[in-house]
């Protein structure tokens, strides 16, 4: 009899030590789904006020008077709050706004062009000019590399499966293919580079790393667009990067969007048009 009312005993503690083990195994899955839940809410309303934030800087673009913002890559913060019978702050944002026309369009670069402006952002100089003259092959027809480039063997000969399509570049995006290229290499070069800018630089608008690139390779300054800086015609048409980034407990959200902005083209539904959406 002893015998079985120990064995029972074991069994209700075996029992009750199988469902404490359940509990804390069904708490720990509830502690995660409701930290997941409150994730995927903050990452939720970081877009959602994200987006929200890329037009109002389209409002402000458009804008004729005096709430115009200029392209001029100035950093706006903006506190995020919800209202209520108290107002609660969610988080902040910064919002910059960049004008294309003075970037290096790698569509019309030149090899020397692309080659100091890499070395501008610390690629070595014989590594430099590789990319740079791959980064020419790649658009350009002909099946045979210039010095240093790169076309289909060049391509095949690395274990990659594509090769130059000799044709222009359709976005920033695209560069990341080019034999050569990494990512980090890619990161600190796409802010002076555009598909969209003009062909020719515009001094006038270009920040001190892009005016340096142009002029320390001897292109003529009397050959290259001179306009007057956006902020001085709020009517002319221009080709825009808007960045948002919104910080929020729980979450981190960016947003680049290019635009063009026409408020003149009466041809045109809205004086907007997204390019490229990132």
């Amino acid at each position: 009899m002893a015998r079985e009312r120990g064995f029972a005993l074991l069994i209700v503690l075996w029992t009750l030590g199988l469902l404490a083990l359940l509990g804390s195994h069904l708490a720990a899955a509830a502690r995660g789904a409701t930290e997941l839940s409150t994730g995927l809410r903050a990452a939720a309303m970081a877009e959602a006020a994200g987006d929200g934030l890329v037009q109002e800087a389209i409002f402000h673009l458009v804008d004729q008077g005096k709430q115009r913002w200029a392209a001029d890559g100035a950093t706006r913060t903006v506190l995020l709050a919800r209202g209520s019978a108290e107002i609660r702050t969610l988080g902040s944002a910064e919002i910059r706004i960049e004008d294309h026309a003075g970037r290096i369009n790698p569509n019309a670069a030149s090899a020397a062009i692309l080659t100091a402006l890499l070395g501008r952002v610390g690629v070595e100089e014989a590594a430099a000019g590789r990319l740079a003259a791959a980064i020419v092959d790649w658009r350009s027809p002909g099946v045979q590399p210039s010095p240093g480039g790169a076309k289909l063997p060049q391509y095949r000969a690395e274990g990659l499966p594509y090769g130059p399509p000799r044709g222009n570049f359709k976005s920033r995006g695209e560069l990341s293919l080019v034999l050569g290229m990494t990512p980090e290499i890619l990161r600190a070069v796409s802010p002076y580079l555009s598909i969209h800018a003009p062909t020719k630089v515009d001094l006038a608008r270009a920040g001190p790393v892009v005016a340096q690139v142009v002029l320390s390779v001897g292109e003529d300054p009397q050959a290259l667009q001179l306009r007057a800086p956006v902020g001085n015609d709020p009517t002319a048409p221009m080709i825009v990067d808007i960045s948002v980034v919104v910080v929020m407990p729980g979450a981190r959200f960016s947003r680049v969007t290019t635009l063009r902005i026409d408020v003149a083209n009466e041809d045109t539904a809205r004086p907007w048009q997204v390019l490229e959406w990132e």
